[in-house]
Formats: C-alpha cells, structure tokens, sequence
C-alpha cells in the first residue's frame, strides 16, 4: 500500500499512472525509496511539482522522515522556482522527479529524520532537479522545437513527448564527446529556427506572376494606367464616378497573369564537411543548421538526407518524408564527428547514389553542401555530376565558410554559392539553406 505525505485526488492518480507507464524508470525511483522507507515519496515528489495547490496530508500513512522531507522541500525557495518550469507538466516533473530519487535516497540515509539536515537535502535536490529541467527544456526546443509539452489533460495527450524528452535526457549523458558539445549544438539550433521561420515568413511560396494578356476585374493593383487617367485631378468628375461604378462592377480593363508555381518543397540532401578543421565553432553551427533543415523538412512533408564527409563520405542518412527520427538518431548524427582532410567527390557521388536509390523519395532533391575546405574537382568528374544532376533536376546549393573570395571547384558545379567569411557574416548563408525549395 502507497503511503503519502500530500493530498491527491483522481487527477494526480491519473496523471502518476500515465506518466509511470511512458517513463518506466519511474517505478524503480519508488522502488528504490521504498527500501529507505518512504515507499509512497516518488510520488509524492511528483505531485509537489505538478499540482497547482499543494497540501499536506497528516493521515497520509507517510513515514516522519518522508513527512520531514516534503514539509522542509516546501519550505525552501529553491522548491517554489523549480514549480515556476514544471507546474502542471508532467514531462517535467517526471524528469524532475528522476533526478530527486536518488538524491533523497541517499539524503534519508545519511540524515535520518533530523530537520536540518533534510532541509539541505531538499534544497540541493531541488536545484539539481531545476539544472535537469532547464538542459533538458533547452535540448527539447533544439530537437523538437517547442520545448516541453504542457500536460496530458490539456488537450491532446502528450506521451510521446514525455518517451523523448526522457529519451533525449539520457542520450545526452551518454554521449562519448560530453554534453557541452551536444548541447552547444542544440542552442545554436533554436536560434537558426527563429532565423528560419523569418525567412520563410518573408519568402513569398509562390513564383511570380506573368502577364499573358488583359481582362476585366476590380483589382487594383492590375488596373491598366489608361483606366487610372480617370482618377486624374484634371479629369472631369463625370470620368471619376464611371471608373468608380466600372470598378465595383469588375469591369476595369486590368492586367491578366498566370501565376508560377515553383518546384519547390522538394527533398533535401545535406551534404556536412567534418574534416578536422571543422572543429569547434563551424561544427556546432553547421548542424546547428543541418538540424534546423532536418525540422524543416519533417515539417513541411519533405524527404531529408544526411552526408558527413571528411577524405571519404559516411553513407547517407535518409529520413522518409512524413517521419520524425527519434531523439537518439538525431543525437547519434550530431554527436559524429569524422575529422581527417577533405575531399569533394565521394560527397557529391554519395548524394547522386542516394538520390538513385531512392527515386520515389528524393525525386528533385536540392543538394545544400556545407564547408570551409578547398579540394581538388577533375574535370570527368564535373562532367559526370552535370550530366548526371542535370538529368535528375538536381540543384546544388553551396555553403563556404571561413573565406570571402577564394575560388572554389564546386563553383563551376553550383546552382548557387554563399562564402561566408565568419560566422558573423551568416545572413545569405542562412537566407540561402532555408530558401531551398521555395526558389
């Protein structure tokens, strides 16, 4: 039998059963505060930071040192701010809550019931509680977007949202490189987003228009200047009340245009140089950017393919329009890192190979190719990507970072290049990646 130290009534039962059944390392977080003898503290700890009125329950059956603990976690500041990122969110009290567990078992071991020192207890609990929420809020807005969910009664039920944020949480400490890489790359992809969405707020999605003839209408903005010579102040007024009456009966000779449809929205193919000097600052913003085209495409329906490349290219990862790769997948491509020289023709042949081998997916793939390394393009080869490229409706779109003038082989083989000199300089790269597909 549960036993608790705080009121709860079927919301929190039901909000605890859901949350448990997506985060299974819950239970063993109970599981294990059982054994000091608190076996109902899991989920009271939950409740204390999701409920939007917390009370205590004397005739809850709790443990003192159960009791204790959650009267002193209450008490502190760090408890109320901790309440401000995860109040009515279960994704972030599940979290919050996995990282307490093993803080308070060891507290209740060593501590006992004696207040003070579970006040300390409490406080520290609660600010390692905030850091894992705060890295784990930060890496979710680079993965996903939007950050955490906002509860499983709130609308449509977020679980999947709780599965991959914890599934991101541990990806994270996982990592061979540390997180600081990882989560350097995460932040700088929430900024590239609201770079993104500007720019694609900006772009119109369809081509322009192109006159083909004339017709009669009311648009304004199509109406021929011989039509307008009626507005003029020297026109008599009789003219200005038949244009007005012709006007609302849509019968202005205006200007008729066919309106252009690009290409676009098609597939992407992301070619990422990872040669050594790639390190640092240019690894974390170019998959900052690959992330971002990653989001893009997912959102808008798109077929997406990775290719790291240093003296040799990895093979493509392709992500099917209409999925979303798992956090551990994205993480796994944002953490590799191949080091080593440079070299531009087993990219471009990975990408004309993938694009063959998935004709239906990456039909009229662009190509966007990110580096700052300058590498030797024999003239078979050239000739070999025009044909080829050409053939498939496949444009190239090329990111030169770290030079502003320096020629480049891939220039001849471009659709279009930006150099960016620095990464200060980042406007028309920027402006150019997430373009693709709307020119």
């Amino acid at each position: 039998m549960s036993r608790h130290a705080l009121r709860q009534d079927a919301y929190d039962t039901l909000a605890w059963d859901y949350t448990r059944a997506d985060v299974p390392e819950l239970d063993a977080v109970g599981a294990n505060l059982a054994l000091v003898g608190a076996p109902g503290l899991a989920r009271d700890l939950f409740a204390s930071f999701l409920r939007a009125r917390v009370e205590s329950d004397p005739q809850g059956g709790a443990s003192q040192a159960h009791a204790e603990l959650i009267a002193q976690l209450r008490e502190t500041r760090e408890w109320a701010t901790l309440r401000e990122r995860t109040r009515g969110d279960e994704a972030a009290c599940a979290l919050a809550t996995l990282t307490a567990g093993p803080v308070v078992e060891t507290g209740l071991r060593v501590s006992g019931t004696d207040a003070d020192a579970l006040r300390q207890v409490a406080r520290e609990t609660c600010r390692l509680a905030l850091e894992a929420v705060s890295r784990a809020d930060e890496a979710a807005r680079g993965l996903f977007g939007d950050g955490w969910g906002r509860g499983t009664h709130q609308g449509q039920a977020r679980s999947t949202d709780r599965r991959e944020l914890i599934r991101a949480r541990d990806a994270l400490s996982r990592s061979r490189r540390g997180r600081g890489v990882l989560e350097a790359i995460l932040r700088e992809a929430g900024r590239l987003r609201r770079i993104r969405d500007r720019v694609r707020s900006t772009r119109s999605r369809r081509g322009p228009g192109v006159v083909v003839g004339t017709e009669l209408g009311r648009d304004p903005a199509r109406v021929l200047p011989s039509e307008l010579a009626s507005l003029a102040s020297s026109a008599p007024p009789v003219l200005r009340v038949d244009f007005a009456r012709r006007l609302a009966e849509g019968q202005v000779l205006q200007l008729r245009t066919r309106q252009e449809e690009p290409v676009g929205r098609g597939p992407v193919v992301v070619c990422l140089d990872q040669s050594g000097s790639m390190a640092g600052p240019l690894e974390i913003w170019s998959k900052a950017l690959v992330l971002s085209l990653l989001e893009l495409a997912s959102t808008e329906g798109r077929a997406f393919a990775l290719i790291a490349f240093s003296d040799a290219a990895s093979p493509a990862w392709v992500v099917p329009a209409g999925t979303r790769p798992g956090p551990e997948a994205i993480l796994a491509q944002l953490e590799g890192f191949r080091s080593g020289g440079t070299d531009f023709e087993s990219p471009l042949r990975e990408a004309l190979k993938t694009i063959d081998a998935n004709p239906g997916a990456l039909k009229l793939a662009d190509v966007v190719f990110v580096t700052d390394g300058l590498a030797p393009i024999s003239e078979r080869f050239a000739l070999e990507w025009e044909t080829r490229a050409g053939a498939r409706g496949t444009k190239l779109h090329t990111i030169l970072l770290g030079t502003s003038s320096a020629a480049c082989d891939l220039d001849p083989l471009s659709d279009s290049v930006v150099r960016v000199p620095s990464l200060a300089d980042e406007g028309d790269a920027l402006e150019s990646a997430f373009s693709v597909g709307l020119n």
